[in-house]
């Protein structure tokens, strides 16, 4: 298997570089890539990474031919598929078109649920009109856990490169499938625009703000929030919570039960974008994600809450443990509320507080620089240049 750790391979001199430094460096030649992604809208992490390496590919002097696979915001499960389908089919046409062309390469998603048949559909394809085939990796499902589907799709695709999100899930992937031959890191942090602040400062004897961002929902752990925050104030911590994000059925009924218990110390500020998300971020004091969502890998929005300087306590899920870079706000997913509760306390020491946020914010920048770096690879990878 060829491993490749994209910032080994870069100098610092390239880190930082304007698309067309990059591109006159790489000598990216004209290659015809096919992408089939879902993009924005809805806007949701996954659409926005890879309308990221789409736009990546752009900056590298490339013209991808993009397929939009995503049914959008369509409602009821044969509206949906119908949708899809037809966009699949509109992926399925640009294959064949430019199956004649030099250089041709494939860039698609692997699908963690029932979408993963347009997986096996696109990569036959792909493989019979001999493109180069690049799948990234967004959802832990097919690493964390041996897939039989994902074994029958491999020895259906053939030869194929994937782009995984951090060491940890590479080293999943390449012991749990033999004959896979290349694999690339592209962490997700470059994603993340860089506000280039940190949060405004606690002000001393005030509450501690816990802050939870979400699609608001069991599996991501909404209930475990409010029955900590509910056990923090009665062993008598200084909290407040602030929650934010879409919340329907289940999540709405106990917000509206937190409501009562909590009073005037919860703020639910429903779903946030631009502005309001940066307020969100510079509210709070701690960012609490004890996600238990099956696929989870690498949140998008723990990226966002550590560029703010917010020091984030999560579970240990997924890939979420790599990203933080210590293990001392990493808990359990079955660890008691006493866990998370004597880690809350220590923030509410100023000092203590004040050195997380600082290394929040450094930690970020740490994942920003590599993965910057992992994406300039994997644009020169994609665009058949040598990095």
């Amino acid at each position: 298997m060829r491993y490749e750790n994209s910032p080994a391979l870069m100098s610092e001199n390239e880190l930082g570089k304007t698309p067309e430094e990059f591109v006159r460096t790489q000598n990216a030649s004209q290659v015809q890539i096919v992408a089939a992604v879902a993009l924005p809208p809805p806007l949701h992490g996954q659409s926005y990474v890879n309308a990221t390496v789409i736009n990546r590919l752009k900056e590298a002097g490339q013209k991808p031919i993009v397929a939009d696979i995503s049914p959008g915001a369509t409602a009821g499960r044969v509206a949906y598929h119908s949708k899809r389908l037809l966009r699949v089919i509109v992926a399925v046409n640009y294959l064949f078109a430019h199956r004649r062309r030099e250089g041709r390469v494939f860039y698609s998603v692997l699908e963690a649920g029932h979408g993963i048949f347009y997986n096996f559909a696109l990569l036959f394809l792909a493989r019979a009109f001999s493109y180069e085939v690049f799948l990234h990796h967004h959802s832990a499902k097919h690493t964390l856990a041996t897939s039989a589907r994902f074994r029958a799709l491999l020895w259906f695709a053939g030869p194929v490169t994937h782009i995984v999100l951090s060491e940890r899930m590479a080293k999943d992937l390449a012991s749990r499938y033999a004959g896979i031959d290349r694999i690339l890191v592209a962490h997700n942090a470059c994603a993340v625009a860089d506000p280039g602040e940190t949060r405004s400062r606690r002000i001393e004897g005030a509450p501690l703000t816990i802050g939870h961002l979400s699609n608001l929902s069991l599996e991501k752990g909404l209930d475990t929030v409010i029955q900590t925050v509910v056990a923090a104030r009665e062993a008598g911590l200084d909290l407040r919570l602030v929650l934010a994000g879409p919340a329907t059925g289940e999540a709405s009924e106990a917000i509206a039960e937190a409501r009562e218990i909590l009073g005037n110390t919860l703020d639910f500020r429903g779903p946030v974008s631009g502005p309001s998300k940066k307020d969100f971020f510079r509210d709070i004091d701690v960012f609490f994600f004890p996600t238990r969502y099956q696929y989870e890998a690498q949140p998008l929005v723990v990226l966002e809450a550590l560029s703010y300087g917010v020091p984030v306590i999560a579970t240990d899920h997924g890939y979420i443990s790599e990203c933080l870079g210590s293990e001392e706000c990493v808990i359990q997913p079955a660890a008691p509320i006493s866990e998370t509760l004597a880690i809350l306390h220590t923030f509410l020491q100023p000092e203590s507080l004040r050195k997380r946020q600082n290394a929040a914010r450094a930690r970020f920048c740490e994942l920003r620089q590599l993965s910057l770096a992992q994406y300039d690879r994997l644009a020169a990878d994609i665009c058949g240049g040598e990095a």
